[in-house]
């Protein structure tokens, strides 16, 4: 009678496990999708962000030569 009532324990606890385990697969799955999703975002983001920042860099002494104009029109 223990050993039948442990065994049904048993075989309860591992139907509960292997049911846990694959929705915790599932839900990992949905996770890794999403984060592909984010990662391939966040990286069109930055490569617009360098280049921004090379045209920018690229720029630099035009805007500062500019900038010196501006003062000084605004200063006469």
């Amino acid at each position: 009678m223990v050993k039948d009532n442990l065994e049904t324990k048993f075989s309860k606890f591992y139907k509960e496990f292997i049911s846990f385990r694959n929705e915790t697969r599932t839900d990992i799955r949905e996770i890794k999708e999403t984060l592909s999703n984010h990662t391939l975002a966040l990286l069109n983001i930055e490569n617009t962000n360098n280049i921004y920042t090379d045209m920018y860099q690229a720029n630099k002494d035009s805007i500062r030569k500019l900038d010196t104009r501006v003062a000084n029109l605004e200063n006469s």
